[in-house]
C-alpha cells in the first residue's frame, strides 16, 4: 500500500477505484463511498469512462498551510483517499475549486470522492455556439 503521508497525482491506479457512485450523498462535497463491497475496475460515473486524477493526502487534526497548499496544486475537481484507522483524522475535500474545501472526518476504512467530470469547451465551439443561439 502507499504511504498516505504524501500527495499523488496520476491515474496509474484508477483501477483501485469503484466501478459506480454508490454511497451517501455529503452535502456541498461529491459522493463519499466505502470500500466494503467495491469492486475494483474502471471507474464510470454516471455511465462515463472517467479516469480522473487523483490525490492521496493524509491531514490530522485540522490541516495546516502546508496542507491547504497541497489542497491547492489541482486545478480540477480531484479525487481524494485515506486509509485512516483513526476516526480522529479529518482529510481536505476539494468539490470546484480551491476556495471551495472542506474537512471531513474520516472512519477506520478508506474514503473515496469521485468527482464530478469537467467538460473543457474551447472558445471556437463556445463562440459558434453563441451565434447560433442569437440567430
Amino acid at each position: 500500500m502507499i504511504g498516505c503521508s504524501e500527495v499523488y497525482h496520476g491515474d496509474e491506479l484508477v483501477d483501485e477505484w469503484i466501478e459506480k457512485p454508490e454511497g451517501f450523498a455529503l452535502e456541498g462535497v461529491p459522493w463519499v463511498l466505502y470500500p466494503f463491497s467495491a469492486k475494483k475496475g474502471p471507474v464510470n460515473y454516471l455511465n462515463m469512462a472517467v479516469k480522473p486524477r487523483w490525490a492521496m493526502l493524509r491531514i490530522s487534526g485540522t490541516g495546516t498551510e502546508e496542507h491547504m497548499r497541497l489542497f491547492n496544486i489541482g486545478l480540477e475537481p480531484l479525487v481524494y483517499a485515506v486509509k485512516e484507522t483513526d476516526s480522529n483524522r479529518w482529510i481536505w475535500a476539494k468539490q470546484l475549486g480551491p476556495t471551495q474545501g472542506h474537512l471531513i472526518r474520516t472512519s477506520a476504512a478508506l474514503v473515496y470522492l469521485l468527482p464530478i467530470p469537467v467538460v473543457k469547451i474551447d472558445d471556437k465551439s463556445s463562440e459558434l455556439g453563441q451565434k447560433q443561439s442569437t440567430k
